[in-house]
């Protein structure tokens, strides 16, 4: 008799742990339980008025390489679009003005002199705190620090404020001050270990031959799907064989049996009870908690312990000349001390090809966080 494993959840790891299943031990019987009436989770693609609008991402990482391969797996290979080259940077709202960030400004630390003394972003004295981070000593602590206190003692808070702050919180939507430096950001301690001094690790490194391009936000390790990243859950379902994935079937109960089986109790269009081998969560934190409450109490608590942050996407489309700015570049991000309502803005039109007719514009703005 065939195992049967049962995922709870149909967004995008529920479905690749379907897909890899599929893959890797085709004699399990699959079964997604999806509690709404679409599968994706938050990803979803939408054409408006000649607009594509992503509702949530529009591009993955393509190292590692773990999103290309599923997109291989379910045919979309020659769906892959790199971002637009000739744009690849970004800015930062300064004073009430768009700053480009220094070329070779990578992540927390210039690799560059030139660029980052001549910006406008960071005052003199901004700078040559900056610069001093050349003769901080490493921390003698084997204890871990928040990324802002990381950032502050080595480089001074005018870096960190201007430059660090919107450029992590853009990512996370998360309070800088509680967020792990080694969960996030594991190479730069990592670095200060084996070199002390962040700067001198970096500028060897851009110097180190075939390296020019390792300077810098690394655009040109994101990519997306031509009609979309929807298209990739559209390709997935079409993948599945059909009944593996169930919508409308949200799982109110999770027991063990006896014969160490689990019995899922299912409301919905088709409510019942279901017995499989093994369980897969791939739902957030605090649902699965609620799930695992009545036999895993310990395990329950830590996941309550997992906070997440409300953000929105707010999409905008004008026509080209409604827009002042060049848009020669991916988007802006905005720090925190210039007490602005959104957390950054992606030039979407101009990051990935055919999001907009020639005449028009996309922009993606995110709100919320902590």
């Amino acid at each position: 008799m065939k195992s049967t494993i049962a995922i709870i959840g149909g967004g995008i790891s529920g479905l690749a742990a379907a897909m890899h299943l599929q893959h890797a031990q085709p004699e399990i019987r699959t079964i997604v339980l999806e509690a709404n009436a679409t599968i994706g989770g938050v990803l979803r693609t939408d054409r408006l008025d000649g607009f594509l609008v992503e509702n949530a991402a529009d591009s993955f990482l393509t190292t590692p390489a773990s999103a290309v391969e599923l997109c291989r797996q379910v045919g979309l290979e020659e769906d892959l679009i790199p971002t637009n080259p000739t744009f690849r940077r970004t800015f930062v709202v300064g004073r009430g003005k768009l700053l480009p960030i220094p070329n070779g400004f990578a992540v927390m630390a210039p690799t560059q002199i030139f660029p980052f003394m001549t910006s406008k972003i960071l005052s003199l004295s901004g700078k040559l705190r900056a610069g001093c981070e050349l003769f901080v000593p490493k921390n003698a602590s084997d204890q871990d620090e928040s990324v802002e206190s990381f950032v502050c003692r080595r480089f001074g808070r005018e870096l960190f404020e201007r430059l660090v702050q919107p450029l992590i919180g853009s990512i996370y939507a998360a309070d800088t001050s509680q967020l792990s430096i080694r969960a996030t950001l594991p190479r730069f301690t990592d670095m200060e270990h084996a070199h002390r001094s962040l700067l001198a690790a970096m500028f060897k490194s851009a110097k180190q031959p075939g390296d020019k391009q390792s300077a810098g936000a690394r655009y040109g390790q994101f990519a997306s799907l031509q009609s979309g990243i929807g298209s990739l859950i559209n390709a997935i379902e079409q993948q599945l064989p059909a009944g593996v994935v169930r919508k409308q079937s949200p799982v109110q109960r999770l027991t063990q049996l006896e014969d160490a089986r689990w019995r899922l109790l299912i409301d919905g269009e088709s409510p019942g009870s279901l017995d499989v081998d093994g369980v897969i969560l791939a739902v957030p934190a605090y649902q699965a908690a609620e799930l695992l409450k009545p036999i895993e109490a310990e395990a329950a608590n830590e996941l309550q312990q997992v906070t997440y942050s409300s953000t929105a996407v707010v999409t905008l489309g004008y026509q080209r000349s409604q827009i002042a700015h060049p848009l020669n570049g991916f988007g802006f991000v905005v720090p925190l001390v210039e007490d602005r309502c959104i957390l950054s803005c992606s030039f979407s039109s101009v990051k990935f090809p055919n999001r907009a007719h020639d005449d028009q514009v996309l922009l993606r703005v995110f709100v919320g966080g902590e």
